[in-house]
C-alpha cells in the first residue's frame, strides 16, 4: 500500500463513512465533510461542530440523503439532512430502553423506518421507530452468552438481508434474523440464529465477496 494522504485533525479520531467522492469524519470536536478530488486530495467543505450538534459525536452511519451519528454523552442520536447543504438536525432521538432509561449507544444503523442501537456493556440492540422527527423504543434483542461467567459487549452492526451481525466481545460475533422487526412485528422474541467463535474478543468484522474478516 502507497500513504496518499493525510490529514491533520483538532481533536481524537473516532470513525469515518464514504460516499462518493465525499469522505466524513467523526472526531470529538465534531464532524468534518471532505471532498475526494480528482487528484485524490481531500478539501474541506463543512464542519459541524460539537456545539452545533449539542454533544461529541461516535460512530457515523450514511442513508439516502442523511448521516446519521451516536452521541454517547447525552446519550443521543441524530439525523444530519444532507440534501440543501445546510446540515440541518432533523431528528434527535434520545436513546433509551423500553423501561425508559437512558442508555449510551456505541454504533447504530437504520433500515426503513427502524433504527437499531448496539448499546455496548448493557448487551442489547435496541430498535426506535422513527417518526418525523425522533423514534420511540419497540424492542429489545438480547445478545447471547456463549461463555461461562464471560462478558459481552454489543458493539458493531452490520445488516446483510434479513441477518443481522453482531459484535459482541467474549459473545464472539452473533448473527440474529431480525426479519420481522423489517416487516414492522416489533412483538416478535428475536433469537440467536448463528454465531462464529473467535480467540480472544471480538471487536470489529468486515465482509469481502468471498471472506469474513473478525
Amino acid at each position: 500500500p502507497v500513504l496518499i494522504n493525510t490529514i491533520q485533525l483538532a481533536g481524537n479520531a473516532r470513525d469515518i463513512a464514504v460516499d462518493d467522492n465525499l469522505l466524513f469524519v467523526s472526531d470529538s470536536r465534531g464532524i468534518h465533510i471532505y471532498e475526494i478530488t480528482d487528484q485524490r486530495e481531500l478539501r474541506l467543505l463543512k464542519t459541524l461542530a460539537s456545539v452545533d450538534l449539542r454533544g461529541t459525536t461516535d460512530k457515523i452511519y450514511l442513508s439516502g440523503n442523511s448521516l446519521w451519528a451516536t452521541m454517547p454523552n447525552s446519550r443521543r442520536v441524530i439525523e444530519v439532512e444532507l440534501m440543501s447543504g445546510d446540515y440541518s438536525i432533523v431528528r434527535d432521538i434520545p436513546v433509551t430502553t423500553l423501561a425508559g432509561n437512558r442508555i449510551r449507544p456505541r454504533d447504530l444503523l437504520v433500515q426503513n423506518n427502524v433504527l437499531l442501537v448496539a448499546t455496548g456493556t448493557l448487551g442489547t440492540v435496541e430498535l426506535f421507530a422513527l417518526n418525523d422527527t425522533s423514534g420511540v423504543p419497540v424492542s429489545t434483542l438480547n445478545l447471547a452468552y456463549l461463555v461461562a461467567n464471560g462478558d459481552i459487549y454489543a458493539g458493531q452492526l452490520e445488516l446483510r438481508g434479513q441477518t443481522l451481525y453482531v459484535v459482541s466481545g467474549q459473545g464472539d460475533l452473533q448473527l440474529f434474523d431480525i426479519s420481522p422487526w423489517l416487516e414492522g412485528r416489533f412483538n416478535a422474541t428475536i433469537e440467536l440464529k448463528h454465531y462464529f467463535s473467535v480467540l480472544g474478543n471480538a471487536q470489529t468484522f468486515a465482509f469481502n465477496p468471498r471472506a469474513l474478516y473478525v
